[in-house]
């Protein structure tokens, strides 16, 4: 096996008994030595692998979601990674609430969102090409930013138990919903500061 097969292999490891473990108690309570005891590892490779319990945290989460949209598929769209994300969030419910516990909602949110940002990116890209459209990097950015931090903070909202009355599925519609719509109208929206029509590019 490979040097990097096997690191993967141990992090990962790692990762699965510490995501057993905050099903049970509070992020705040679970230990580097109650994870290696679990895993039949020692001290000495934990912090091989992680400088402390916030990065094993960071890890998890971004390395687990990123592999399973992945495994998908490499050209998955916004509304695929929507649907993926609050899945995701649902099946690992009682984790996610045990760390926003300790770890605060603002910390949890950029942790849980992965690539999420980079797929608002490419949702923005693929409607100014379809409007024949060329936006600036820096609006690029702020939208990307904007959409994917309102998206994946009213996930942690509905996993948090602050909107019972949705049910998954209904929440991913919504969702969905208000980003073909607000994103398209974000682009053509501010034409005449952010965006020039392509002709102009040949004058």
């Amino acid at each position: 096996m490979k040097m990097r097969d096997r690191t993967y292999k141990t992090k990962h490891t790692l990762a699965t008994t510490f995501k057993k473990l905050l099903e049970k108690e509070p992020f705040s309570k679970i230990t580097v030595s109650e994870i290696v005891e679990n895993c039949g590892y020692n001290r000495k490779t934990f912090y091989y692998h992680f400088e402390d319990i916030y990065a094993l945290l960071r890890w998890t989460f971004e390395n687990e979601t990123i592999d399973i949209l992945r495994a998908k598929k490499k050209n998955i769209s916004l509304e695929e990674a929507v649907t993926f994300f609050i899945d995701y969030a649902d099946k690992n419910r009682a984790a996610i609430n045990s760390a926003f516990e300790s770890i605060g909602y603002e910390r949890l949110k950029h942790i849980i969102a992965g690539d999420f940002y980079k797929y608002a990116g490419e949702m923005i890209e693929k409607i100014s090409d379809e409007k024949q459209l060329i936006i600036s990097g820096q609006y690029k950015l702020f939208l990307s930013v904007y959409f994917a931090e309102a998206v994946t903070g009213t996930v942690i909202t509905w996993i948090k138990g602050n909107m019972n009355s949705f049910t998954k599925e209904e929440l991913t519609e919504c969702i969905i919903s208000i980003l073909n719509s607000s994103v398209r109208s974000a682009v053509s929206g501010k034409a005449s500061k952010h965006i020039h029509k392509k002709e102009q590019e040949n004058i």
